[in-house]
């Protein structure tokens, strides 16, 4: 029997459906994983119903976290217990629900080309968002202090991307990869202690980039192979809260980031999220005003 030498988190919340489609495919597609499907505090059935689905799949096993700390917590907790289970693995990686791979062994593929590269803790493949080539959200570099800031505000939407340096192994070296779809050495993993869990929500690619880089390790994109991000497209929100919530809570990690790995309070993002409160409360009666 191949070694499995990889263990996948799925970390679902409330959304079943997308869950059962990506694990469903993982078994088609990736016959040498484990997969670690972590229900996380879902307020549905989803814990009963993944359970229900997945029951009689010995590659797959089905938790629940009974608390909701956050995204990286949740893979965290994904993490440890595939590390306990499995101490042989080689990677861990992170899979939300919303992506997909339809190519045979792609995992085995990074697996084996990031372990080319000694420095290298993170490779991932090239995103496809609905079906479209997307090398502009699949890295990018790691933002100075200014970008931090300036980022903050709604309305200002760059991000530095430094040019690819190819290698002839068909991969680039990158600061950041997306972090929709990830695999990280168990090794580079636990020399960090894990994922920062000070953030519930956003801007964990960037924490894990800066501390791997504070380690010595490097991240890795493969040009060589594709994932599919379905991500929900945006639409009208049906509640002033539901419109805000994901520019706050982005607000929220980003003041969390600029503290600890950057040293400054970075006030100015407190204006920001004021700023930013008024313009989307402002587009959300608009939005009221035309039904």
């Amino acid at each position: 029997m191949h070694k499995r030498r990889l263990a996948i988190v799925v970390l679902n919340f409330n959304k079943y459906d997308d869950t059962i489609k990506c694990v469903r495919q993982l078994l088609i597609s990736q016959k040498t994983i484990h997969i670690v499907v972590v229900d996380n505090a879902s307020t549905n059935d989803s814990y009963d119903i993944l359970k229900a689905e997945f029951g009689g799949e010995e590659s797959v096993d089905v938790i629940v976290n009974t608390h909701n700390a956050g995204y990286a917590a949740g893979n965290n907790f994904g993490f440890r217990y595939a590390i306990h289970k499995w101490p042989d693995i080689e990677f861990v990686g992170i899979m939300n629900p919303d992506t997909l791979v339809d190519e045979e062994d792609i995992f085995e593929k990074l697996m084996d080309k990031a372990s080319m590269f000694e420095d290298v803790a993170v490779i991932s493949p090239v995103l496809l968002t609905h079906d479209n080539y997307d090398i502009y959200h699949s890295y990018w570099d790691i933002p100075t202090y200014p970008e931090m800031i300036k980022r903050g505000y709604i309305k200002y939407g760059k991000r530095s991307q430094s040019k690819l340096v190819v290698l002839p192994e068909k991969c680039a070296y990158v600061d950041i990869v997306h972090g929709s779809l990830l695999l990280i050495k168990k090794e580079a993993l636990l020399k960090i202690n894990y994922l920062d869990e000070g953030t519930f929500l956003y801007g964990e690619e960037n924490i894990l980039g800066i501390e791997l880089r504070q380690a010595g390790y490097r991240e890795m994109i493969d040009l060589e192979h594709f994932f599919h991000h379905n991500h929900a497209k945006k639409g009208k929100a049906t509640s002033l809260k539901s419109k805000l919530y994901v520019p706050n809570q982005a607000l929220k990690s980003r003041e969390y980031t600029c503290r600890k790995y950057y040293g400054k309070k970075a006030y100015i993002l407190k204006v920001f999220k004021v700023i930013n409160n008024i313009i989307l409360t402002f587009s959300y009666a608009k939005e009221r005003i035309k039904k």
